[in-house]
């Protein structure tokens, strides 16, 4: 197993605030790109999520409010939209309150628990920002 030291995002000064908020910025567009190819792939009985359905779903809140997934129609896909499609794409069990689900998952807290994005940017920066999603979809 591989293990890298993460540095805590406590920036001194403003140039390096602005600079975590390029990279986060940057974070969710990548997030977003990924997240419309997998539900643009083919279904496949083989596909299925490695993490927890509060990461799936705090995924969906992310790219949704990003606003840049669209449907057939050219109108913005809503939540429940891509939170079904997305489930059912990777056989999940859709939450009953996905919504809430996803709130929840965003607002977490502790030093165990940092937010989705967060380790998805710790990724990003250290896997030359390859396909990062598809590390928490099995194939």
């Amino acid at each position: 197993m591989n293990y890298n030291y993460r540095t805590p995002l406590n920036p001194a000064s403003s140039e390096q605030q602005l600079m975590i908020k390029q990279q986060r910025r940057m974070a969710r567009t990548k997030l977003a790109q990924d997240f419309c190819q997998l539900l643009n792939s083919p279904n496949s009985p083989n596909l299925h999520w490695n993490s927890t359905i509060s990461d799936l779903m705090e995924v969906v809140l992310l790219v949704f409010q990003e606003g840049n997934i669209v449907n057939k129609t050219g109108c913005p896909c809503s939540f429940r939209d891509m939170a079904t499609e997305i489930c059912n794409k990777l056989h999940v069990k859709q939450p009953r309150y996905a919504r809430r689900c996803a709130n929840e998952a965003t607002q977490r807290k502790g030093v165990r628990q940092c937010s989705f994005l967060d380790r998805y940017l710790f990724t990003m920066t250290n896997n030359n920002g390859d396909s990062l999603l598809n590390q928490y979809v099995g194939r």
